[in-house]
């Protein structure tokens, strides 16, 4: 059970506990639109947590904050596990999910926004610190076993994640301090996932015998999801062309600063021709 949150215009901020997810309004000024839309998101730290302070933060409601300053229009946040939010736009239920990887899966139900790409990341543990030169190198490792974010086959190459498969040396976890956890009690020797969601943990773990290979040659599309259902094409443009203002601008970098190093935040982004 999570806390159930809600950001009313006033200002005022309301905590209870429900059985449903977690939930907020972002709304007010100025107004240019009279809608509420929807935005549905992963509980996955530093884009969508719950704070030591039980406060409701992450790099996607400080990007959902923006579009609310910038478009005048309301949005409800409502979180929801990953499986259960490809059920939610398989169902029409909800009208946009923000700072995504792109998966075939949410492919299969959803229009994908495509903002910029971001390097993938092989974390090891101390005992493979210094001898990892490239992720490759590591796949080949026929003794390796690797952990994976369920859902997120996207950063593993199509091959590597059929070898992986195939040689059965990837194991499935739900999010990252689960992998983080697995790395330390060496039940996976590494894994490959987002370059920015490992750095965070990294920073925030303390753990500086660990390892960060960035892997330069393969990116992967990060942007938003939205439901054309539910969106017309009007609505669908202005989301696009105020994300990509908020990109132009550095308003993504410096939302990704609040959680990261500047220079890791920077890293992070690979800019993508349109």
């Amino acid at each position: 059970m999570r806390p159930f949150f809600k950001f009313l215009c006033s200002g005022l901020f309301v905590l209870s506990v429900s059985v449903a997810s977690a939930q907020t309004v972002i709304s007010n000024t100025p107004k240019k639109c009279s809608h509420v839309f929807k935005a549905g998101q992963v509980f996955n730290e530093p884009l969508y947590f719950v704070s030591t302070q039980r406060q409701l933060r992450g790099s996607s409601i400080e990007v959902i904050h923006e579009l609310r300053k910038r478009t005048g229009c309301e949005f409800l946040v409502e979180e929801y596990s990953r499986p259960s939010l490809i059920e939610k736009f398989r169902h029409s239920q909800v009208d946009i999910s923000v700072v995504s990887v792109k998966t075939i899966e949410m492919d299969n139900v959803a229009r994908f926004i495509h903002l910029y790409d971001s390097p993938r990341s092989l974390v090891v543990g101390p005992k493979w610190a210094r001898k990892v030169k490239s992720v490759p190198q590591f796949v080949n490792k026929k003794k390796i076993i690797f952990g994976n974010i369920i859902g997120t086959q996207t950063y593993y190459d199509l091959s590597e994640y059929e070898l992986l498969r195939k040689e059965k040396r990837l194991i499935d976890l739900p999010d990252y301090p689960s992998l983080f956890k697995a790395l330390e009690e060496n039940r996976i020797q590494g894994f490959i996932g987002s370059f920015m969601i490992s750095s965070y943990h990294m920073n925030k773990m303390g753990l500086k015998n660990y390892s960060t290979i960035v892997d330069d040659k393969f990116s992967v599309p990060i942007g938003c999801y939205i439901d054309p259902k539910r969106l017309s094409e009007q609505e669908v443009q202005m989301f696009r062309q105020v994300l990509l203002d908020m990109l132009k601008d550095g308003t993504f970098v410096k939302i990704y600063s609040q959680f990261i190093p500047l220079e890791l935040a920077q890293k992070s982004i690979i800019p993508i021709s349109f």
